[in-house]
C-alpha cells in the first residue's frame, strides 16, 4: 500500500513540475504582448525556473537526505503551489520571474525527495523500483506531451494566467496524498561535499551527462519551435499547441516504454539507441528548416521525442540502482540538476539564435 500510494504522489507532482517547463512555451508569445516582454525577457521566464530548480536540487537531494525526504517533500510541494499563485497574479514581467524562481525553488526540493521516497519504498525491490521509476518518468513523458496543448487550450479559453493557476488545485490534491506517506528517517551520513566521490563512477557521470545533454536539445528546440510556430508561420497558441504533439506524444510514449524496455536490453543499449535517434532527428531538421514550412518541420519531430522520452527514465534507474541508500537524494539532485542546467543552456542558446 506504502508503494503505492508514493508512487501517486511523486508522480502527481511530478507531473505538476514537468507540466510547468512545457506548458509556459506556447505562453510566451501572449505574456510578451500581455506584459510588454521582449525576448530577453521572455527567456528569463523560461530559464529563471529551470535556473533555481536546477542550482538548488544538489542542495534539496542533501537535504532530503538529512531531514527526511517526506518533510522537505510537502514543503517543497506547498512553496511550488503558493509560487504558482503569485505567477497567475503576476502583473509584470519582474514580479513574473521572481515568481518563477520560487516555483524552481519548490520542485528544486520536492523532486529529488520524491525519487528518494521511492527508493526507500522500493529498497529491497531493483525491478519494483525500475518499474515504479518508469512510471514516475512516464507521468513526466504525459505531462510533457500534454502540457503544449492544455496550454493552448486554457490560453485560449481563460488567458495566459491559467497555465498557472491550473496548477493549484493539483497541488492541493498532491499535498492531500503526500500526507498519507509514512514519515522517512533522516540519513545524516549524507553531504552534498560527498556528491563529489559519485563522479568517480563512470556510469553515474556518464548518466549525468546524457541527461544534460537530453535536456538542451529538448527545451532549447521547444523554445525556438514556439516562437518561429506564433511568429513566422502565425499560429495561435491552441494551434502551437497541437503542433507539439508529433513530439510531445513521442516523448510520453518513449517513457511510458523504457521501463520494460530497460528490463530487456539494459539502459546502455537504449540510452545508445536514443542517442543515435536524436542525431539523425537533429541532421532531419536542419535540412527542412530552410523552408518555413510545418509539413516538413513535422517529420524529424518523432524522432527527438522519442528520443528525449527514453533517455530520462533509462539514465534514472541506471543511476539509481547504482547509488547508496544514504546517497539517494543526492544523486537524484546531480542527475536533475544536469537535466534543468541543460534546460536553461538550451533556452539561452536558442534565443541567441533568434
Amino acid at each position: 500500500m506504502q508503494q503505492r500510494q508514493a508512487v501517486a504522489a511523486t508522480s502527481l507532482s511530478y507531473v505538476l513540475v514537468i507540466l510547468d517547463t512545457s506548458i509556459v512555451n506556447v505562453a510566451l508569445e501572449p505574456i510578451a504582448l500581455a506584459l510588454h516582454s521582449n525576448n530577453t525577457a521572455l527567456q528569463w521566464v523560461v530559464s529563471a525556473y529551470t535556473l533555481s530548480f536546477g542550482c538548488l536540487l544538489l542542495g534539496g537531494g542533501a537535504l532530503a537526505d538529512r531531514f527526511g525526504a517526506r518533510r522537505l517533500y510537502l514543503h517543497g510541494l506547498l512553496l511550488f503551489t503558493l509560487a504558482s499563485l503569485l505567477c497567475g497574479l503576476a502583473g509584470n514581467g519582474m514580479t513574473l520571474v521572481a515568481a518563477r524562481v520560487l516555483q524552481g525553488m519548490g520542485a528544486a526540493m520536492l523532486v529529488p525527495a520524491s525519487l528518494a521516497l521511492i527508493n526507500q519504498a522500493y529498497l529491497d525491490d531493483p525491478v519494483g523500483r525500475a518499474k515504479a521509476i518508469g512510471i514516475w518518468a512516464g507521468c513526466g513523458g504525459i505531462a510533457m506531451a500534454a502540457g503544449p496543448l492544455v496550454g493552448g487550450v486554457l490560453i485560449e479559453t481563460l488567458g495566459w494566467r491559467s497555465i498557472f493557476l491550473a496548477n493549484l488545485p493539483l497541488g492541493l490534491i498532491a499535498i492531500g496524498l503526500s500526507a498519507r506517506l509514512a514519515a522517512s528517517a533522516p540519513q545524516p551520513r549524507a553531504s552534498v561535499w560527498r556528491a563529489v566521490q559519485l563522479f568517480g563512477n563512470r556510469v553515474f557521470s556518464a548518466c549525468v551527462a546524457v541527461s544534460l545533454v537530453s535536456a538542451l536539445l529538448l527545451y532549447g528546440l521547444m523554445f525556438l519551435l514556439s516562437l518561429y510556430f506564433q511568429r513566422t508561420l502565425g499560429f495561435s497558441p491552441l494551434r502551437t499547441g497541437a503542433a507539439f504533439l508529433p513530439l510531445t506524444v513521442m516523448v510520453s510514449l518513449g517513457s511510458l516504454m523504457a521501463g520494460e524496455l530497460v528490463r530487456a536490453f539494459g539502459s546502455r543499449w537504449l540510452i545508445g539507441g536514443a542517442l543515435f535517434s536524436y542525431t539523425v532527428g537533429f541532421a532531419l531538421l536542419l535540412i527542412s528548416v530552410s523552408t518555413p514550412d510545418y509539413a516538413l518541420i513535422v517529420v524529424p519531430m518523432p524522432l527527438i521525442g522519442l528520443a528525449a522520452g527514453l533517455i530520462t527514465p533509462a539514465a534514472t534507474a541506471a543511476l539509481m540502482n547504482g547509488v547508496q541508500k544514504e546517497q539517494a537524494g543526492v544523486a537524484a539532485g546531480i542527475l536533475n540538476t544536469a537535466r534543468q542546467i541543460g534546460a536553461a543552456l538550451g533556452v539561452a542558446l536558442a534565443g541567441g539564435l533568434l
